[in-house]
């Protein structure tokens, strides 16, 4: 398993090109997730692990100027071909979509 600080250098790099990135991160019962965007992700990502979570892989999302969200999900190379992976992932992803449309649509119209 890499060291936290290994996974967000690794999520700093996925991030460039995409509107966010999440890293998911699984319990037995719940998942949470560290926003690349998050100043704060270091000391987020520590506390999951500390707290027992299991970082899984990434969650991308692109945005277009219509508020059409683009995802990618890519699990980490350690569970690279796990099923249970792949739907984890998906289902964070299912989960974060209307959180990045709601959060975008807010800063366009504070912007505005």
């Amino acid at each position: 398993m890499r060291t936290t600080t290994e996974l967000i250098e690794l999520l700093d790099a996925v991030a460039g090109g995409f509107y966010d990135v999440a890293l998911a991160v699984a319990w037995t019962d719940h998942s949470r997730y560290v926003m690349a965007s998050n100043e704060k992700r270091q000391e987020v990502l520590d506390g999951f692990v500390k707290d027992g979570g299991n970082p899984v892989g990434f969650v991308a999302f692109q945005l277009s100027p219509n508020n059409d969200l683009a995802t990618v999900t890519r699990p980490l190379k350690e569970y690279a071909g796990e099923a249970w992976a792949e739907k984890f992932l998906t289902e964070v992803c299912e989960n974060l979509k209307d959180v990045i449309i709601k959060e975008e649509k807010e800063r366009r119209i504070q912007a505005s």
